[in-house]
């Protein structure tokens, strides 16, 4: 069957936005109040993972820096202890008995040993806002470490002495942090400091997250409790975050010294208790335990991330086992760590002995160099000699031409002279085993570099950062274009203008000009990848060519499958591609190939986490700029077509992935390109070329709201391509007209769409007969826009008709035609609130679905769900909705918009069933997921966020839902409030109650205003919207005392009946005359309270009636205004009329 008309059908089946009606007088919630915790009392109220690494209850009056525990007989060992986050130099290793094991029991199976805790502020909160945490990171911690404790063994001449570190999980990283810098000290600068790393011969990791403790993700609840307890180490919190680039980083360091040390890991084996009654592993042994560490032991430890630094005896078993460990790694440690400072005193004395002055004259270098600080660690860590390994060590360095290769390699030359016997300059041409790509700078980098050249600041210059931007951080272009500003007195804006639209012409003129900077010779841009590319060019002819094709992609995720695919496979869409280009794409084999070649001249880079590849954007500039225009034409082709014939189909399993990631590609297709590709075309290539056009049209339209403009405009380029080569009857056109159909629905352009669909199924009826599928499809589409404009008989008409073809769409033979009649008319009698048929054609289509055997029927159980939802089913709602999940995750995947659909229709089961925290954890995952898959403005998020805004508010969770819906604000801000949409003004209006459940009636007056100044421009004066917010609007108005701007808004909406007579007003209209009359009434107006009261009475006697609510209303109100006026004739007279 077709998937793509029966996927659209049932995603149809999403609820409207429904909103909840707000009371007069909102009952106000108020947040729980929390007690603020300082280190070392017990908070009223903690995250998990704060409660998790919290390790102590102790203070005394100075936590930081060295505390000696034991001073040891005649010791020939120091061990340092160091605690973890949020803990405490003593309380980390002490009982609820008091028993400070480092001090009551080690000291007995270690009696000659020195026994340190050290201490640093690892807090994540504080006990107030006045109480500000430290700024430190970690690298700072651990050289404050090295500095301490070099400090004390140095006054009593014991820097010699072996160590062994004993780290419980924040500690073990702060002490790797400690050992890389000692390492990296040499001589001439803090020398002192690398007695550290010298003498430390093992270390006890315990509990820490090597590779992120896992959980920390939700790091975000540290940061929202942080508003009310204190302010949260935002800086410690990153290093623990799951896969941590910086944690990765340093583990990758690490490595490189990890051999010289006797590592032990000891990992936890309970889970540790948190809120709400859970436990949770935190730092699981996958991340406690570094495989491949040289002769690492591990071993695990009988308790929880809290508990497993504290022993009550010696008869503890994992004290037993931890103690044993120490003792042998005392008994080796002696002739270790002698052996290590011998070796250095054998290096000291050959640096002095064996001595070449350091000369590299000849060798180009900046006046101004600007440090590369990540790529200079690098190089640091895999070159500096090791004690141990006198072996010889070859390093290549390679990357992009202007990369700033050898200025990096001069710059290492320079600052680690001394470090060598000699340091030689020569032209290498051979691999070597060591390797490093050297990569674009960093941003500041990049700014430093152009304030060098140019020779005024550039830090906060907007358009400065932009240029860095602009061309990837190349240092060679940067160089180059501060050369030519300097010399031709160019603004950066003027650069960048020029940049932008003559880049062929500005590079050649830089050439011409001069502008090639003193330390690369004679080469520019233009000249430096010229070079390169006809080398590659006579390697690797199809690498070149595909290299040009890449030009007219997004630079940065480019992978086979968008040339190569199930939509395409063999490039069967096309009539007749080039040789060469087939030759590379028929497998993934000869796409490596290429991809090979240009990998080893550096035109391209390899993405580490998938099989993807990137260009650098000065590159793909060149590429396209430079390339012949014969050329341009075809590779052009290439690039637009490829990416259409990836357009996944709704049903495929990574539909939302492929989507996201073929965007950015579709986005290069400019408007100036499209009109080229159009010209000098043969009829089968116009023909793909429009087809790749309306592919294109689908990716934006079913990717958001938000990108409608740039479905319109594909779709155009189609139906005016395909009309002009097919003929307006063609099928194909007929698509894409509806397709541009769909885009207006989206748009809110009913109208425009109607007379669309309109058209679509006068064709179709006429080429197909009435019960073809395709003109099925057609009716259910113009039914669906008739509903949005409520046209309610319209809508009847074509069910009517439906019904009519029902019984020919029965025929087992046409199996496609019976299952769309059937869901098609399902929804439709979902849309009109005629659920019991619904459901009852629903099961009908779910019946076919199993007949003929299609994969599709999780579909169908997530319009069933949603139908048990809108009757309170909610027992048989849940257990559809939980087996449609099950499908889903398995046929879909997690990402799946349909996945994503169910699990959104779960949660709002669980919310009805009132189970909020399952709810809420729901809403969080799917959101999650629809934030990666879909986009933030797509329509499945948006409702989302609103379910789970609704959700915090029940369980008066409102600094929640405020995040919510200041974070949903925030992509609008720019648009005026005269141009927002009717979904944008809601959400500002219901802001704003929310502001007024809160008691914050400035904050909720600000916003009703604002969604009223929208509403009334954008949707007129008498729609639904603009009444609601008036209400909202008054009502504050009246809580704050502020009537007589709330008369104003009385008046205002009154001027739009004031020319219906009383007696036909309706009864919304009457009730907001009652509600005026109160209002005088408030204000001691008594005469003008009367005129409103008796307009009221006179209104609602004819129009609802004597006994009416509304009429008894306005009687008592007119009966306590006469009384009040001393009318007491009259208010008698009402009282008779109100006993009767």
């Amino acid at each position: 069957m077709a998937d793509g008309n029966v996927m659209k059908n049932l995603k149809g089946f999403l609820p409207s936005r429904g909103r909840l009606v707000h009371a007069a007088s909102a009952v106000q919630t108020s947040a729980p109040n929390t007690t603020a915790a300082t280190q070392g009392s017990e908070p009223s109220l903690q995250s998990p993972i704060t409660a998790a690494f919290q390790s102590s209850s102790n203070k005394d009056d100075q936590p930081w820096g060295l505390k000696m525990l034991h001073r040891g007989q005649e010791p020939i060992v120091d061990v340092v202890a160091v605690h973890g986050l949020d803990g405490h130099r003593e309380g980390t290793w002490t009982d609820d008995h008091k028993i400070l094991w480092l001090r009551d029991l080690l000291p007995s199976k270690l009696p000659n040993a020195r026994i340190w805790t050290w201490g640093y502020d690892s807090r994540t909160h504080t006990g107030s806002h006045h109480d500000h945490l430290t700024i430190k990171k970690l690298y700072d911690h651990g050289r404050e470490l090295v500095y301490e404790l070099d400090g004390e063994r140095r006054d009593d001449n014991s820097y010699q002495r072996p160590i062994i570190f004993i780290a419980h999980s924040l500690g073990g990283i702060v002490v790797k942090s400690a050992l890389l810098h000692s390492d990296r000290v040499r001589q001439g600068h803090l020398e002192e400091e690398r007695s550290i790393k010298l003498s430390t011969y093992g270390i006890i990791f315990m509990g820490t997250p090597h590779q992120g403790a896992q959980g920390v993700s939700v790091g975000e609840i540290l940061r929202n409790l942080a508003k009310v307890r204190g302010n949260t180490n935002d800086s410690l919190l990153k290093h623990l975050e799951e896969h941590s680039e910086l944690l990765q980083q340093q583990s990758s360091e690490f490595t490189s010294i990890s051999q010289d040390f006797d590592i032990k890991f000891a990992y936890e084996t309970l889970p540790t208790p948190i809120i709400g009654g859970a436990a949770k592993v935190i730092v699981p042994k996958w991340s406690a335990v570094v495989p491949g560490t040289l002769d690492a032991a591990e071993f695990g430890i009988s308790q929880d991330h809290r508990r497993m630094t504290k022993f009550s005896n010696s008869e503890d078993q994992d004290f037993i086992k931890l103690s044993r460990v120490l003792v042998s790694m005392v008994q080796k440690a002696k002739f270790k760590i002698e052996t290590n400072w011998q070796s250095e005193g054998r290096m000291k004395q050959g640096r002095q002995t064996y001595k070449v002055s350091f000369n590299i004259r000849g060798v180009p270098s900046v006046a101004k160099y600007v440090e590369r600080h990540r790529e200079m660690q690098s190089m640091e860590a895999s070159l500096l000699p090791e004690d141990q390994n006198k072996q010889r060590r070859i390093f290549v360095l390679h990357g992009l031409g202007g990369i700033g290769k050898t200025q990096l390699s001069i710059a290492y030359a320079r600052k680690h002279q001394k470090t060598y016997t000699a340091v030689f300059w020569l032209n290498g041409q051979s691999r070597a085993s060591d390797e490093m790509l050297v990569t674009k700078m960093t941003m500041e980098e990049g700014l430093e570099l152009l304030e060098n050249r140019i020779g005024s600041a550039m830090t906060g210059n907007s358009q400065a950062a932009e240029l860095v931007n602009r061309v990837g951080g190349l240092p060679l272009a940067l160089a180059q274009a501060a050369s030519y500003m300097r010399e031709t007195g160019t603004s950066i804006i003027e650069y960048l203008q020029s940049y932008n639209s003559v880049w062929e012409d500005l590079m050649e003129d830089e050439a011409r000009s001069g502008s090639c900077t003193r330390e690369y010779g004679d080469r520019s841009v233009y000249t430096t990848w010229t070079i390169s590319f006809e080398y590659v060019k006579r390697k690797n002819e199809d690498a070149a060519n595909m290299l040009q094709v890449w030009s007219y992609l997004d630079n940065k995720d480019i992978w086979y499958d968008i040339f190569n695919n199930k939509n395409n496979l063999n490039l069967q869409c096309w009539s007749s591609p080039p040789e060469w280009f087939r030759r590379v794409v028929c497998n993934k084999l000869s796409f490596k190939r290429i991809t090979k070649t240009l990998l080893d001249y550096s035109l391209i880079e390899a993405r580490h986490d998938s099989d993807s590849y990137g260009v650098h954007p000065v590159v793909h500039e060149w590429c396209r700029k430079t390339m012949n225009a014969d050329k341009r034409h075809e590779r052009a082709f290439l690039a637009i077509t490829s990416v259409a014939s990836a357009v996944p189909n709704y049903g495929d399993r990574d539909y939302s992935t492929y989507q996201r990631r073929l965007l950015p590609h579709a986005n290069q297709f400019f408007q100036e390109l499209m009109t080229v590709l159009e010209e000098n075309l043969e009829s089968q290539q116009a023909n793909e070329l429009y087809a790749a056009f309306h592919n294109l049209g689908h990716l934006y339209s079913s990717s958001g709201i938000s990108l409608g403009a740039e479905a319109e405009a594909m779709y155009r380029h189609a139906i005016s391509g395909r009309e002009k080569s097919l003929g307006s009857h063609d099928e194909n056109t007929l698509a894409s007209i509806e397709g541009l159909g769909s885009v207006y629905t989206r748009q809110g352009k009913y109208r425009d769409a109607e007379a669309i669909y309109q058209h679509v199924l006068a064709e179709r009826t006429a080429q197909f007969g009435p019960d073809h599928y395709k003109t099925i499809q057609s009716t259910f589409n113009l039914a669906s826009v008739y509903l949005k404009q409520d046209k309610q008989v319209e809508v009847e008409d074509l069910s009517q008709t439906l019904v009519k073809w029902h019984p020919n769409a029965l025929d087992p033979a046409n199996e496609k035609t019976r299952l769309m009649t059937l869901v098609v008319l399902g929804q439709l009698y979902f849309d009109q609130g005629k659920l019991a048929e619904s459901e009852s054609t629903i099961l009908q289509a779910l019946a076919v679905m199993r007949e003929i055997h299609t994969p599709q029927e999780q579909l169908i159980y997530t319009v069933l769900g949603r139908v048990y939802l809108i009757q309170e089913r909610l027992v048989e709602a849940e257990a559809t909705f939980q087996r449609a999940l099950k499908e889903c995750e398995k046929v879909y995947g997690l990402a799946h918009e349909l996945t994503l659909v169910v699990m959104e229709g779960l949660g709002l089961t669980f919310q009805r069933q009132g189970r909020l925290t399952e709810a809420e954890a729901l809403y969080q995952s799917s959101l999650a997921g629809q934030v990666r898959a879909l986009s933030l403005g797509h329509s499945l998020t948006l409702k989302t966020r609103e379910a789970l805004r609704i959700c915090y508010e029940k369980q008066g969770k409102l600094a929640q839902a405020e995040a919510l819906y200041l974070q949903e604000l925030e992509f609008s801000k720019n648009i005026p409030d005269d141009e927002k949409d009717e979904y944008t003004l809601d959400t500002i209006n219901d802001l704003g109650v929310l502001y007024q459940q809160q008691g914050k009636l400035t904050e909720a007056e600000m916003r009703f205003q604002q969604a009223l100044a929208g509403s009334r421009t954008v949707l007129g004066l008498k729609h639904e919207l603009t009444s609601r917010v008036l209400d909202n609007l008054r009502l504050c108005y009246e809580e704050q005392g502020k009537l007589a701007e709330a008369e104003t808004l009385y008046l205002q909406e009154l001027e739009l009946s004031k020319n219906i007579p009383n007696d036909e007003k309706d009864e919304s209209t009457l009730d907001l005359i009652n509600e005026l009359g109160v209002l005088y009434g408030k204000q001691g107006k008594l005469t003008e309270a009367e005129m409103r009261f008796q307009q009221v009475l006179a209104g609602s006697r004819t129009v609802l009636g004597l006994k009416h609510r509304s009429t008894l209303n306005a009687l008592n109100n007119l009966r306590i205004c006469y009384k009040k006026q001393g009318k007491l004739a009259e208010a008698e007279a009402l009282a008779q009329e109100q006993s009767t």
